[in-house]
C-alpha cells in the first residue's frame, strides 16, 4: 500500500493535537469523520468519501482545502477540550439524477406522493445514491444502509429537512415529458460534528490505534502472537463463500478451513472480528462448541485430533464489517457508488485484517497454499477477485454468483473483493523466459482511460523480470484493477482510480502512475515474499518504495531518479521496526527512509551487476514464503561476503539518520579532508561517494575520526553524495 503525501502547511502544536479525532454529524451519526496528521498537514476526511487539507485561518476555523469560502471551526469546552466542530460547506446546489425505473408525472396529483420515490444518484461525482420513499405523508430519503432522514413539504414539489440551524432542501425536478427524473438540492447553516469518546465507541476501545505504536491491547497480543493455539496447526486451504449485500451493507458467508495438525490438539484458534456473527462452527457434520474474547474465537473439538491430521472446519458467519479509518489506519469495506450510482466496493484490510470480513488464522506467517473465494452480488455488478474466474452463476431474486481459483500460497490481507459496474478486457505477457495473461478491469465510462493507462503495463512488467526476476503467479496472471483504493491485492492489484472520490477531479496522473508502480512492485515484495511479523512490514513497503526509484531511472533516466530521491522526507523520529509478538502495524519511515535505506545498501555495495542479482536471488530462495529482518540482512551479507548488519541496523532501529562529521583545511594547493561518523550504531562504517573536480572515489569513514589529504584541491571543489546514501552533513573546526 502506498500513501501519497501532501504538501506541509503548517507544524503540529499543542492545540491543534486536540483537534483531531473521530466525529459524527450530530443529527447522523452514520455520518463519520475524522480529523487527523498526515505528513504535518492537519486533513478532513469524510469517511467512505474522500479527504482533503485544513489550513489555518484564525484562532480554531480553518478552511477547507478545494472547496472555497468552506471553514471548519472548533468548539472547546470549559476546559479547553475540543468536542465537536461546525462544518459550513459553501457549495453550490447538487443534482441527483433519477436511475431507478420507475417515473412519474408532475401533472399526478400532489397528495401522491409516490411520483417522488425512486433511487438518485449524485450528478458530477455520482459516487453517492439516495433512496426516497414515502412515509406518512412525508418523505424519507436514505444513502443504503445508513440514517434515514425526514424530509416535509416546504412548498409545490419542495422539501425540507431541518436540524437546528442546518437545513436541505430537495427539490424535484422533470423532464421535457413532464416526469421527475431529478432532484436539485441546497443546504444551508452548519452541520455540528460532535467528537466521538471513548464511552461511545465500547466497541473499538479494545482495538488498538496503530498509529500510536504504545499502550498495545490484549487484542493486539491475541492477534499478533504466534501461541501454541495458533502453531498447534498449519492452514492448506481457505474456501471462502460470501453474499454482499450493498442495500444493508452487510455480509453472510461460510469459510471452510483446511488444516493439517503440527502438535495434538483438541482447542485451536480462529480469528473474527468481534463485530461479526458466528452462526455455527461444523466439524464432520458436528456442530462445534466455542469461546470468543475480542476478535479471537477459541474452538474447541471433540476429541484429540493427531500431529499430521488433515482435516477441515465450516464456520458460518455473518454481519456488518467495518469501515476503513485513517486516523487508526484501520481497514475495512470501502461502500460507494460510481458515477451512475451503482455500488462500487472493495475490501481494504490490511493491518486491521482480514478477520475483519472472515474467518481464518490471521497471521502473516501462515500463507495457504491456494484459495476459492466465491461471492455473489446483485445482477448487474461483477466481482473481481484474486487468481482465475472459475465460474459465474445466475441465480433466482436478481443474484449473480462469481467463483475464483487462486493457485498459489496467499497472504490473508491480499484477499480481496472488488464489486462494481465494470467492464474486462485482456492482453498477454511474453517474455523470453515466461507467458502470462494480463486482465484489465475498470468501470464501464473509464474503458478508453483505462486502455490507454494500461499501455504502461508490459514496460513496467519487463523492468520488473529484469531487477527481481519471473512474475511471481504465472498461473493465476496479473490483473491491474481500478478501485476506491489503490492496492497490492495479490494478481488482481489495484493503482486506485481516475477520479478523486473528494470531488470528482482526476487524480494526478504522476501520483496515480507511481502507485500503479508501488502496488505491482508488491507483487514481488510483500505477496510472492511476505514478513511472517507485522513488525517487519518494511520489507514489503521499503523494497516496494525502491521500486519506484528504479521506474523513474529506468522510464526518465537516472537524473530524475536522483531529483526522486531528493524529494523523500521522513520524519526520522522512530524506528521502522515494530514490536513483535503484537499486532504492530504501522506506516511512520518504511516508505520514504526505507527507500532511502535501499538507495544506501546499492550505493555500498557499489556493483549494480551483483545488486541486481540479489535482489532476484532473494525473490527465488524465499518465493512464496514469510521471513523476516533477520534473514533479508543473513541474505545480503552472505551473498556481498560483507557485513551490512550496521547499515540495516542504524536505518531500521533507530529514528535518527548517521551524520558524517567533517573538516576541511586547506594547505596551499592541497586539502586535508576530515571525517567521522556520528551514529547510533557503535561500529557504523558506510562508505560515501565523493566527487573532488573530475575525480569520483568512495571514502571509508568509522566512528573514529579519520583523513585523506587531496593534492591539487579546494574546499568547493569537494562534493559528498548524500542523495544516493541517506545522511546528514555537519561541519565542524
Amino acid at each position: 500500500m502506498i500513501l501519497l503525501s501532501v504538501h506541509s502547511v503548517y507544524a503540529q502544536d499543542n492545540k491543534s493535537a486536540d483537534f483531531t479525532g473521530n466525529y459524527q454529524v450530530e443529527y447522523y451519526p452514520d455520518r463519520k469523520l475524522n480529523i487527523y496528521w498526515e505528513n504535518k498537514n492537519l486533513m478532513l476526511e469524510i469517511v467512505g468519501q474522500g479527504k482533503t487539507g485544513l489550513t489555518p485561518l484564525t484562532g480554531n476555523t480553518f478552511s477547507v482545502n478545494g472547496l472555497p469560502h468552506s471553514t471548519i471551526e472548533f468548539i472547546q469546552d470549559s476546559q479547553g477540550r475540543t468536542i465537536k466542530f461546525k462544518l459550513v460547506l459553501k457549495v453550490p446546489g447538487t443534482e441527483w439524477n433519477k436511475i431507478s425505473k420507475d417515473s412519474a408525472s408532475l401533472n399526478s396529483s400532489p397528495e401522491n406522493l409516490q411520483m417522488y420515490e425512486g433511487r438518485y444518484a449524485q450528478k458530477g461525482t455520482g459516487y453517492q445514491v439516495i433512496d426516497i420513499k414515502t412515509n406518512s405523508g412525508h418523505l424519507t430519503s436514505q444513502i443504503p444502509g445508513e440514517t434515514i432522514l425526514d424530509y416535509y413539504p416546504l412548498g409545490q414539489n419542495k422539501f425540507i429537512f431541518k436540524k437546528d440551524d442546518f437545513s436541505s432542501v430537495y427539490e424535484f425536478l422533470q423532464d421535457k415529458k413532464g416526469q421527475i427524473n431529478r432532484i436539485h438540492s441546497t443546504e444551508s447553516g452548519p452541520i455540528v460534528c460532535a467528537k466521538v469518546t471513548d464511552k461511545t465507541t465500547t466497541a473499538s476501545s479494545t482495538k488498538h490505534n496503530f498509529t500510536l505504536r504504545k499502550d498495545f491491547t490484549e487484542a493486539d497480543t491475541l492477534r499478533g502472537n504466534l501461541s501454541l493455539l495458533r502453531t498447534c496447526y498449519d492452514v492448506l486451504f481457505y474456501d471462502l463463500d460470501v453474499k454482499v449485500d450493498p442495500d444493508t451493507k452487510s455480509i453472510q458467508g461460510n469459510t471452510i478451513i483446511r488444516f493439517r495438525s503440527v502438535n495434538d490438539f483438541k482447542l485451536f484458534q480462529i480469528d473474527l472480528f468481534a463485530n461479526m456473527k458466528i452462526e455455527k462452527i461444523v466439524f464432520h457434520d458436528t456442530m462445534l462448541s466455542y469461546t470468543r474474547k475480542g476478535d479471537a474465537v477459541f474452538v474447541q473439538f471433540p476429541e484429540m485430533i493427531k500431529q499430521g491430521t488433515k482435516d477441515e472446519i465450516q464456520i458460518y458467519y455473518s454481519g456488518i464489517p467495518q469501515v476503513p479509518d485513517l486516523t487508526s489506519l484501520s481497514g475495512g469495506f470501502i461502500w460507494t457508488h460510481d458515477k451512475n450510482g451503482k455500488p462500487w466496493i472493495e475490501t481494504v484490510v490490511q493491518g486491521s485484517g482480514a478477520s475483519l470480513w472472515w474467518p481464518c488464522k490471521d497471521h502473516l506467517s501462515d500463507k495457504p497454499d491456494s484459495m476459492h473465494i466465491t461471492a455473489t452480488v446483485p445482477a448487474g455488478l461483477t466481482v473481481i477477485s484474486n487468481g482465475r474466474l472459475i465460474g459465474k452463476t445466475d441465480l433466482s431474486d436478481k443474484l449473480v454468483k462469481f467463483q475464483w481459483a487462486v493457485g498459489y500460497p496467499m497472504n490473508n490481507y491480499s484477499a480481496v473483493l472488488y464489486i462494481g459496474d465494470y467492464v474486462h478486457f485482456s492482453d498477454q505477457f511474453v517474455s523470453a523466459i515466461q507467458s502470462f495473461p494480463l486482465n484489465y478491469y475498470c468501470l464501464s465510462y473509464n474503458l478508453d482511460l483505462d486502455k490507454q493507462f494500461v499501455q504502461q503495463v508490459k514496460p513496467l512488467m519487463t523492468l520488473y523480470e529484469k531487477d527481481f526476476g519471473p512474475y511471481p503467479f504465472p498461473r493465476d496472471g496479473y490483473a491491474l484493477v481500478e478501485s476506491p483504493y489503490g492496492m497490492e491485492h495479490q494478481s488482481a492489484v489495484s493503482a486506485g482510480t481516475f477520479n478523486n472520490l473528494y470531488d470528482g477531479k482526476p487524480v494526478d496522473s504522476i501520483a496515480h502512475v507511481i502507485e500503479f508502480w508501488h502496488e505491482t512492485a508488491h507483487e514481488w515484495w510483500g505477496n510472492s515474499v511476505t514478513c511472517n511479523d507485522m513488525a517487519d512490514f518494511w520489507i514489503h513497503e521499503s523494497f516496494a518504495s525502491y521500486a519506484e526509484v528504479l521506474c523513474y531511472e529506468n522510464f526518465f533516466g537516472p537524473a530524475a531518479a536522483e531529483e526522486y530521491l531528493k524529494k523523500q522526507d521522513p520524519g526520522n523520529k522512530e524506528p521502522i521496526i515494530g514490536f513483535y509478538d503484537v499486532n504492530d502495524f504501522h506506516m511512520g519511515d518504511m516508505y520514504s527512509k526505507g527507500m532511502r535505506m535501499i538507495a544506501s545498501l546499492r550505493q555500498s555495495i557499489n556493483n549494480d551487476s551483483l545488486f541486481f542479482s540479489l535482489l532476484k536471488g532473494i525473490q527465488s530462495k524465499y518465493k512464496y514464503q514469510s521471513i523476516n529482518t533477520a534473514d533479508v540482512i543473513s541474505y545480503f551479507n552472505k551473498g556481498t561476503g560483507a557485513d551490512f548488519t550496521y547499515l540495516f541496523d542504524q536505518y531500521l532501529r533507530f529514528g535518527p539518520i548517521p551524520k558524517l562529521l567533517i573538516s576541511k583545511k586547506t594547505s596551499g594547493k592541497d586539502l586535508e579532508f576530515r571525517y567521522k561518523w556520528n551514529a547510533n550504531v557503535s561500529n557504523f562504517s558506510m562508505p560515501v561517494k565523493i566527487t573532488a573536480g573530475k575525480k569520483e572515489f568512495f571514502i571509508y569513514p568509522i566512528t573514529e575520526w579519520k583523513s585523506t589529504s587531496l593534492i591539487n584541491t579546494l574546499t568547493d571543489d569537494i562534493k559528498i553524495d548524500n542523495v544516493h546514501s541517506y545522511f546528514l552533513i555537519e561541519k565542524t573546526e
